[in-house]
Formats: structure tokens, sequence, C-alpha cells
């Protein structure tokens, strides 16, 4: 006899993988401004009406400046490959943290720095620079370095132990063990999918209420 429940939990494992393919799209968009909605489609194997859907996603729920001028684009001009990329984050992170503890430089000019830096990323990755950088004083969300954890995982490709305040799903322990892949915000709050190691599969976790990010390789 096949669950009532069964249904529901395979849309809930279907939701990591198709914000994995909105993330894929951000990135092809970028590194191809002007591609067609018709190219995109037979890319990423889907009807063109279900990448109308994730095109609508990634602008209206990402967040994401997508245009159509003569094809897609992410921002403004043409390619932005050229720039600062995900494996900066970390470590922008770690000079600027000391930085901004340094009395000999001016707050508005580092301020002012690190805004022409977050432009220097492409424009699908600026919103993540703005979370781990410290473009503003007061913001929501994890705290910065826990975001500059999580991307430097994903560079790395290392698992990492997160610890929440609660539990942060049904099913979910307190302490989920995940190999980070995307970090993306989603109708203002942040979230990381990944391989969650206890159930050998991806899983989409909000963020919120994230207290640490320990690397499982320090504690092996």
């Amino acid at each position: 006899m096949i669950s009532s429940l069964e249904p529901a939990t395979r849309r809930r494992r279907l939701i990591p993988e198709r914000f994995k393919r909105i993330w894929a799209l951000a990135e092809y968009v970028t590194a191809h401004p002007g591609v067609t909605r018709r190219l995109l489609a037979r890319r990423f194997s889907v009807s063109e009406r279900q990448l109308q859907a994730d095109l609508t996603v990634m602008r209206r729920d990402l967040g994401l400046p997508l245009k159509r001028s003569k094809g897609y684009r992410l921002g403004e001009g043409g390619s932005d490959v050229v720039g600062l990329a995900m494996r900066d984050l970390h470590l922008l992170f770690v000079v600027l943290e000391r930085a901004s503890r340094d009395p000999s430089i001016s707050a508005g000019d580092l301020l002012s720095t690190v805004s022409r830096l977050v432009e220097a990323f492409p424009a699908y990755l600026r919103p993540l620079a703005r979370a781990t950088l410290p473009v503003q004083k007061e913001r929501s969300g994890p705290a910065p370095a826990l975001v500059a954890s999580l991307a430097a995982a994903i560079v790395r490709k290392d698992a990492v132990k997160l610890r929440f305040t609660s539990a942060p799903g049904p099913g979910y322990p307190i302490e989920p063990i995940v190999t980070p892949e995307v970090l993306l915000p989603y109708q203002g709050a942040w979230y990381l999918i990944g391989h969650f190691e206890q159930r050998q599969r991806a899983a989409m976790f909000s963020l919120d209420g994230l207290r640490t990010v320990t690397s499982e390789l320090s504690v092996r």
C-alpha cells in the first residue's frame, strides 16, 4: 500500500533540486548574457513553461536583477564573468573584519571600499556579498561570519556541522551535518542547499536560527 504521505515527501525532496537548477540558471545567464528562453530550456532540459516559472522565481523570490533585453541577462552591460567570485568572499571577510578593528582606518572609508567591492561581484552573487561583508551596521539574517564560513565550505566542498537554536525543519536534527552546495536568498530569508549526511540526500535549510558552523575536518 502506498502511503498518502509519499507524494508530499517527494515534493519536499524536489525543492532542493529545483532551486539548484534556478541557481545554475543564474550562473549560466551571467556567463551567457543575451541567451534566449528556447536555448535555456534546451540547456536545462525543461519545458519553456517550466523555464519561465523558474525565471519568475529568480526575479521575484530571489530578488535577482533578471532582465529581458535581446535575450536574458543579469545586471547591466555584458558578461559579469570577470571580477570577484565566491572563492574571494571568506578572504575578504577576514581582511575587512581586521580592518574594521584598526583605529587608523576611517569607518566611512571602509564602508565606501566595501560597497565598491560588492559591486565587483557578478549580479547574482551581490546579495551574498552584502550578507557576508560589513556593508551596513544594522542587518537581519545569519551573522556574516557564518555566511562567510558556509561560502568557504562551498568552495572547498567541505562537510560542516550546523547548529541551530531549534530543529530547522520536521525530521531534521538540531545539528545536521551538511556538505553545502548553494547559498541563496529566498523571499527575504537565507537558505542553504546541500547534501544532508544523516539522510544521504539533498536538503534545503532555512538559516534562521543558525548559531554555529563547524568544519567536520576539525572535529574528526
